[in-house]
């Protein structure tokens, strides 16, 4: 596997899990009233943030370590916009093509995000992060190199 692949892939699942628990975190610490639902909320964001971290961690260890990493990669590619769900998880990048309210769209962040919203006012609309869809292509593709190359 290409260094400089297996160096996005640390930034991407430690730094970017740790942007993201940093920002859970002081989100639940802010939370005006600690309903039940905002904790259970905040512990399920809470849980992919560390995913990501341990994913990563597993990956610079040993780089056939793949599991997890697979696991936190695709949980970022679907993005949802409705009444009753909302739902974007990311580490580190996003770049979403969405078609939200009958109108397409292009939304992109640098930096971790996290949306998952129940019974919120929000348009109908679907989104794909073709960031960790290009990860997972790049992963797949490096893998199958490597695996075919002589010597491995």
């Amino acid at each position: 596997m290409k260094t400089w692949f297996r160096w996005v892939i640390l930034v991407v699942t430690i730094g970017g899990g740790f942007q993201g628990f940093a920002e859970i975190f002081a989100e639940f610490l802010a939370l005006q009233s600690k309903t039940p639902a905002a904790v259970v909320l905040c512990g399920i964001i809470t849980v992919f943030y560390i995913l990501a971290i341990v994913a990563g961690l597993r990956f610079a260890e040993n780089p056939k370590y793949t599991s997890v990493l697979i696991i936190v990669l695709l949980t970022q590619i679907p993005v949802i916009y409705s009444p009753i769900l909302g739902y974007e998880l990311n580490t580190a990048l996003l770049v979403v093509l969405k078609f939200v309210g009958c109108k397409p769209g292009l939304g992109y962040l640098l930096g971790s995000d996290h949306r998952l919203l129940i019974g919120y006012d929000m348009p109908w609309g679907i989104g794909v992060n073709v960031v960790p869809v290009a990860l997972l292509t790049l992963f797949h593709r490096f893998a199958f190199a490597d695996r075919r190359s002589p010597g491995n």
